[in-house]
């Protein structure tokens, strides 16, 4: 039992601890007043206007004590060393809040009345829990985090209220239920076969090594199946293209930027516990565990180029074309340097920003499939302009982010392959394979990408093409979001 002094210790602790805590304890109140203006404002005509204007605040103020406290801030643990704070995770705590911003100035401009007011409460809720998912140190941390984002996302995911929407957000729901079940059951047995939880600590890998068998390989392979479902990687992406074409857009630009940015994060850490570690399954077999990532890296650059080829709904492509972009930004990560860390993450960031543009065009347009992109380029110049420089970006080609973020991300896997001992080692040699095939799928890339613009203007169409609602304020934010995809080119190589 504990005395009384102790307990008074402990909530002294955590008091002091909760003082560092302060915007993910803002973004817990921001959920909370969302929520009660949705009722008090319940039968208001400009109830949505108060909500995104009150969210907007909201991450404005978060945003403005993140930078405010950044120079400040050191490398410390919280919460009995669950919580690990540092100018890393800020940094990637200001992406996902840019990412959350955008959402919201998406519906702001659309004025989308499809989506119900309580949407932002929903979208704070996720965003807090991808703070706690990118500061967590300890397995059991990150699953409460990670379900608190899942149990948002699975509502958000069926906000058209129609009958392919409830069919996703039920797929869905069933997947990332069953993805949390293996997760969670693969941190129980690392849990009964260690005894410590506290990935975040090197000293878990002594841990490891101690208790190395097929059971503890089993167990975290499970867990780390949580965390390829929540970056939508392969083996595990089978939901994502439902619930993209399903889901409103704006639902979709959240869910395809800020889950991947923090599911990553996660695993950069996750690799450098396992980047050495080889299990002895038995007397004659090793698993190195950089074998396993490859294989995930390569399943999922496979299944998301070649099955963006074939598609035809545009909210389709979108998925296939973020599992491969997953797939790319994992190549940073599997560098296991702190430059392949550095890349994965100017990778995030750029591909965020192509991302919403690209989708921020779609949603002006209201086109799902590809045959309506015939001829547009010559009714729609604008639009289709800048469309297409978002399909270069995205392909890959200077000078756009898009060159610079996999040149960056195959040049650390190329000086990982260097300093491992090139073509002397197994894992050297496999990783020159992942590195050529990655090219490879760059080039597949290109062949969907440009797909885009060959219909817009080269492509011919029987159909009387509609003027579309392309708003000043929509052309404001559409060239607003092109623009950095020069100017993150040019700083990279500056």
């Amino acid at each position: 039992m504990f005395s009384i002094d102790q307990l008074s210790n402990q909530l002294r602790l955590i008091t002091q601890d909760l003082s560092s805590f302060g915007a993910e304890l803002l973004l817990g109140v921001f959920f909370l007043v969302l929520i009660l203006m949705d009722l008090v404002f319940n039968k208001s005509d400009h109830k949505k206007a108060i909500l995104e204007t009150t969210s907007l605040f909201g991450i404005l103020a978060v945003a403005y004590l993140l930078i405010n406290n950044v120079h400040t801030l050191t490398n410390q643990t919280l919460f009995a060393n669950m919580i690990v704070l540092g100018k890393p995770i800020t940094v990637v705590k200001l992406m996902i809040l840019s990412c959350t911003f955008l959402v919201i100035v998406f519906n702001a401009i659309k004025k989308n009345f499809l989506i119900p007011s309580e949407f932002y409460a929903l979208l704070i809720a996720s965003t807090l829990g991808l703070f706690i998912m990118v500061m967590s140190a300890n397995l059991l941390m990150l699953f409460i985090a990670m379900e608190l984002v899942s149990i948002a996302s699975y509502i958000m995911s069926g906000f058209k209220f129609d009958k392919k929407g409830a069919e996703a957000g039920m797929k869905y729901l069933l997947f990332g239920a069953f993805s949390s079940a293996i997760m969670l059951y693969g941190i129980s047995l690392i849990y009964g076969l260690t005894g410590s939880l506290y990935y975040g600590d090197f000293q878990f890998l002594q841990s490891l090594s101690v208790a190395n068998s097929k059971l503890l390989f089993i167990g975290i392979l499970f867990a780390f199946g949580g965390l390829i479902f929540k970056i939508s990687a392969a083996p595990y992406q089978v939901w994502a293209p439902d619930v993209y074409e399903a889901a409103p857009i704006s639902v979709v630009a959240f869910l395809s930027t800020a889950p991947k940015i923090a599911g990553i994060f996660v695993m950069v850490f996750y690799w450098q516990v396992l980047n050495n570690f080889s299990f002895s399954w038995s007397s004659a077999i090793n698993i190195d565990w950089k074998l396993i990532y490859y294989i995930v890296i390569a399943l999922t650059l496979l299944i998301g180029n070649f099955s963006a080829l074939w598609q035809n709904n545009l909210k389709r492509f979108v998925a296939y074309s973020s599992i491969a972009h997953v797939g790319f930004i994992l190549l940073g990560v599997a560098a296991g340097t702190s430059f392949g860390t550095k890349s994965a993450l100017f990778y995030l960031g750029g591909y965020a920003l192509m991302n919403f543009a690209f989708l921020w065009l779609l949603e002006v347009s209201e086109i799902e499939k590809f045959e309506d992109l015939k001829d547009i380029g010559k009714k729609q110049g604008l639009w289709a302009i800048l469309l297409t420089i978002c399909c270069v970006a995205l392909a890959g080609i200077p000078p756009t982010v898009g060159f610079s973020a996999k040149f960056l991300v195959f040049t650390a896997l190329l000086e990982s392959w260097n300093l491992s001992g090139g073509l002397e080692t197994v894992n050297g040699k496999i990783a020159l394979l992942l590195l050529l095939f990655a090219f490879f799928n760059t080039l597949v890339g290109f062949f969907y990408y440009f797909k885009i613009p060959y219909l817009m203007y080269i492509k011919k169409s029987d159909k009387i093409i509609t003027e579309m609602n392309f708003s000043v304020p929509a052309k404001v934010f559409a060239v607003a979001m092109v623009i950095p995809l020069f100017i993150l080119f040019f700083k990279s190589i500056l």
